[in-house]
């Protein structure tokens, strides 16, 4: 890692600048300053001073850059949808150069953890976290929740786009203040709500000649997402809770009554190495969707607890259903990165096509 920052880096101006529309020369500054910083630097804690630190380049003040993100008058809807929008011309053109064709877009959420003792900023409160265990009643961590839309093609990814997430207690709490200084009320949105704004955003850009597979976890089934990933002519498969009804019985129910089926073991590779499945599947109907969707019914061994899975494309086998859904874990993988705010995902994107059309014009 460079010690000091003296120049920008080509690519990231290339990439940058055009998205910043309206900016002025004051604000590119300190817009390439702050990402060019966060790229390089391998502090844990990246504050605005050890940012600058590295920067021995014009304007390159902690306080000024403060002010950029504070008060300077610029958008920060209209700088992630000009984002966007440059990401998936470049997936466009991903394609184009090597025929690529399954898409896969990943939903998923991740918690931004504070210390206790903030409670200044909008955004932080206490949100239940499945990860962290302890041992009081209630796994609850302070910090600001966050949902993103990652899209993968290939072995190449990028972080389309993110919202914030606030609970309902924290809407009403905002509400309050906001009614007091004369602002427009907050409107509170669920996490699958949030899912199809982002889902309804990107597609209009979505490449038309590709296959597209929508990936999420249970937190999110629901008739609400399944019917509006179908309408747009995409097929989704997403983790399910036990209690979840198909056709005549829950999913906890149907591995005995699946007991005349024999066993199905699936091989998945991951990064510690291959794991085998013992699975079994049937096809059925859930409440208000009008088209059959098939479950796989997964355990680890005989006597492990089952883990429930839907798709609505009943013609994939176990094995390849399996296999896709697994490339959900690389949301979880880019979730730590989030500090990095989509760049450098499309900064590595752009670097590789360029890459490709380079060797494409070799050959």
């Amino acid at each position: 890692m460079p010690t000091w920052i003296v120049t920008h880096s080509e690519y990231l101006c290339n990439f940058l600048i055009p998205l910043l529309v309206g900016f002025s020369p004051a604000q590119l500054r300190h817009t390439l300053n702050f990402i060019e910083a966060v790229l390089v630097c391998s502090a844990k804690h990246k504050t605005l001073a050890t940012l600058t630190r590295l920067l021995q380049v014009a304007h390159a003040d902690h306080f000024a850059l403060a002010d950029f993100f504070r008060v300077s008058p610029w958008s920060g809807e209209q700088v992630r949808a000009q984002l966007t929008l440059r990401l998936l011309k470049i997936v466009a053109q991903i394609q184009a150069v090597t025929g690529w064709r399954l898409i896969f877009l990943s939903v998923d959420d991740s918690l931004s953890r504070k210390d206790v003792t903030t409670h200044k900023l909008q955004a932080v409160g206490f949100h239940f976290d499945h990860v962290r265990q302890r041992r009081q009643v209630g796994q609850y961590t302070n910090g600001s929740k966050h949902i993103a839309l990652h899209l993968q093609l290939g072995p190449v990814q990028f972080l389309l786009t993110w919202r914030p997430y606030y609970k309902r207690t924290q809407v009403k709490h905002l509400n309050r203040l906001r009614r007091a200084q004369g602002l427009t009320p907050l409107v509170y949105h669920s996490l699958p709500t949030l899912a199809q704004q982002m889902l309804a955003e990107v597609a209009p850009h979505l490449p038309k000649t590709g296959h597209i597979y929508v990936l999420f976890d249970a937190g999110y089934a629901g008739h609400g997402l399944f019917n509006f990933i179908r309408q747009h002519g995409w097929d989704w498969i997403c983790a399910a809770k036990a209690n979840h009804r198909l056709s005549a019985y829950p999913l906890s129910e149907w591995w005995s009554h699946l007991g005349h089926q024999p066993i199905e073991r699936v091989t998945l590779r991951s990064t510690k190495g291959n794991h085998t499945y013992c699975t079994r599947y049937c096809v059925g109907r859930l409440r208000r969707y009008p088209c059959p969707v098939k479950a796989v019914i997964s355990k680890r061994n005989r006597r492990a607890r089952p883990v429930y899975f839907l798709c609505s494309n009943v013609s994939l086998s176990v094995q390849c259903l399996l296999k896709y859904y697994s490339h959900r874990w690389e949301a979880e993988i880019v979730f730590p990165q989030m500090t990095k705010p989509g760049v450098f995902t499309a900064w590595a994107g752009w670097d590789y096509i360029t890459h490709l059309t380079q060797a494409e014009s070799k050959n």
